[in-house]
């Protein structure tokens, strides 16, 4: 609960009828919190926080801070973040680029229907919490669902033997292998 929140209850309770210490002992907030005045922000040490964050736009408030102590200011870092943040300013971070692997090729899209399947297995729990293994296939142009087969274990064998079965095999499998 803040701050305001609990200073709200007391001046409901007190308006009840209960005295103001019992009211603070009730809502957990100490007498010195309930009359404390925030003090006015200093226009003053904003401007200046402003002023460096415009003209140094990549460091951040550590930096400003510094900034403001070699200037001879006598300031807390920890001000220095509050009007930092309270002024909404802050560093532009720069999205994050994907890495390609170089070995990895974008394959071209086939032409006709099952030339390439990609397989990748799904790991899913039963409820009495053994882990059981879904293989899944997928045709690349149709993206049609083409193999789907759930088992708790699943060998090579076992793989080899589920694709001898299908009625129709394509001309190249894509496995992602985890990745």
């Amino acid at each position: 609960m803040s701050r305001s929140t609990k200073e709200r209850a007391v001046d409901l309770l007190v308006e009840e009828g209960l005295s103001l210490n019992r009211s603070l002992d009730v809502v957990l907030l100490p007498k010195s919190s309930y009359y404390y005045q925030p003090k006015a922000i200093d226009e003053e040490t904003m401007n200046e926080i402003r002023r460096l964050a415009f003209r140094w736009k990549r460091e951040g408030y550590r930096r400003i801070y510094r900034r403001l102590r070699r200037s001879g200011r006598t300031i807390n870092h920890k001000k220095v973040y509050r009007l930092y943040c309270l002024e909404g300013l802050k560093i532009r971070t720069k999205p994050k680029r994907k890495k390609r692997n170089a070995s990895s090729q974008q394959l071209p899209l086939p032409k006709n229907s099952n030339e390439v399947w990609s397989m990748d297995f799904v790991f899913e729990r039963t409820i009495d919490g053994r882990k059981q293994r879904i293989l899944t296939g997928i045709d690349h142009l149709t993206r049609e669902n083409t193999i789907l087969q759930a088992e708790f274990t699943f060998s090579s064998e076992k793989l080899i033997r589920y694709l001898n079965t299908l009625e129709r095999l394509p001309r190249a499998f894509v496995l992602t292998r985890g990745v």
